[in-house]
């Protein structure tokens, strides 16, 4: 269901040529098992030299002894009527799942020393991404000092403001000191009480700063015990981590660029679960749903399926297109759906027809087109360029090219279409 329309032929041959080296090692190996002349031949015979010239002297059609046929697997299956789910085929593209990317900031303004990855770099989680001298971290760490002194400065008036007032109250008790000047010492110590819960109050949020930046319970208790100036030659050096495993798509950061928090440094993305932004005409947006599984199909992996399923269906109609975006959720664990690539997808309706199928293994890219094998004879087989419709699991409907019974070959094609590559090949230079 893949058009290969849009291919270059220079990488189209690299392929053929490549399909011919494994060709040749097949011709290598069941040169012996080829079908020969019925009235037997010695080897290096002139009739045997004439047999080989014309083992495809139909075009498309390739001669293979059983016993050929049985070392390279092949097997064959009649093509069938049955009824096959309806599929509905539009065109996506790829593109990350936003939910898994990370847009990696700074915490504090900064100057970049050195920068550890490269777009399109895999990492893992924890991997250094950049290292940058922390500009205000210092200057936390010099105000969280500050605030520790006024913290014990603090605590020191309250406990003279404490000894006051008991001493107050005692004289109270024998008249040596009026009830005014009692009452106003005692408004002194909550005055005193409530500065110092102000700067531990203060020290608190330091704190946290602190740690937002990394530092630990080693570092924060040199600081606090007066040793701030052991802790700043760690500080001024800062590190960006990779919070995950994905892939570096996004990229902005040299060495000694300033960076602020707003920046956004890299970004990563985890490509184990891809979107597809697929197109979708108004007219069949009644034909889908939410849940609805899908199977994608790009032209750099002919035969290869990828499962998904829809997850969001746009409610909005480009005005000018008539088409709505669909978001189907796709399975990449190995990363081979790239961003950006063209994709074709097919959406199972609730809708079924009759049709003829063939098994998916039966179908064959040969040079850019669909092709299947049908066994024309015990020992032939002929190439058969096909229309295909609708895939679902083992089977693919075949709108054009097969007739319902011909025997087409389910397993062992690959073999085929490398013998077939090899004449070509051979033909198109002269042997």
């Amino acid at each position: 269901m893949t058009s290969r329309n849009n291919r270059h032929s220079t990488p189209r041959w690299l392929g053929v040529v490549g399909l011919l080296i494994v060709g040749m090692a097949f011709g290598a190996v069941f040169h012996s098992l080829w079908v020969s002349d019925p009235r037997g031949v010695e080897e290096g015979d002139t009739e045997a030299e004439s047999h080989d010239a014309h083992q495809y002297e139909e075009e498309g059609v390739i001669h293979l002894s059983l016993e050929a046929q049985k070392a390279s697997g092949i097997d064959v299956t009649p093509a069938e009527v049955r009824p096959m789910g309806e599929f509905l085929q539009v065109t996506g593209v790829v593109a990350p799942d936003q939910t898994r990317v990370a847009h990696i900031r700074p915490l504090a303004r900064g100057v970049v020393k050195d920068v550890h990855v490269r777009p399109g770099d895999r990492v893992k989680g924890g991997d250094k991404l950049l290292t940058y001298d922390n500009i205000e971290l210092g200057v936390v760490v010099a105000d969280y000092a500050s605030a520790l002194a006024e913290v014990e400065s603090a605590r020191s008036n309250v406990d003279v403001r404490q000894k006051v007032l008991a001493r107050s109250e005692a004289m109270l008790k024998v008249g040596a000191v009026a009830q005014t000047t009692h009452d106003l010492r005692a408004a002194e110590l909550r005055d005193a009480q409530a500065r110092l819960q102000t700067l531990l109050a203060s020290v608190g949020k330091y704190e946290i700063q602190l740690r937002r930046f990394g530092m630990s319970d080693d570092e924060l208790s040199r600081v606090t015990a007066g040793q701030p100036q052991n802790v700043l030659p760690r500080i001024s050096e800062d590190v960006l981590l990779a919070p995950f495993a994905g892939i570096v798509i996004g990229y902005e950061a040299a060495a000694g660029e300033l960076i602020q928090p707003d920046d956004e440094v890299f970004s990563i993305a985890d490509l184990s679960m891809v979107w597809v932004l697929a197109n979708v005409y108004e007219r069949d947006l009644g034909l889908i749903r939410l849940g609805q599984p899908v199977e994608l199909t790009v032209a750099s992996y002919p035969g290869r399926v990828f499962a998904g399923s829809i997850n969001y269906i746009s409610d909005v109609i480009d005005p000018q297109t008539r088409v709505a975006k669909v978001r189907c959720l796709v399975s990449n664990p190995q990363t081979r759906l790239k961003l950006e690539m063209f994709a074709t997808v097919s959406i199972g309706t609730d809708t079924t027809a009759t049709s003829i199928v063939v098994p998916r293994d039966a179908v064959q890219e040969v040079d850019g087109t669909r092709v299947v094998f049908v066994r024309r004879s015990e020992d032939k087989f002929e190439r058969r360029l096909v229309v295909t419709g609708a895939q679902s699991n083992d089977w693919v409907s075949i709108t054009d090219g097969i007739e319902q019974g011909e025997l087409v070959v389910s397993q062992g094609g690959f073999a085929l279409k490398s013998f077939l590559l090899q004449e070509q090949f051979a033909g198109g230079h002269g042997h």
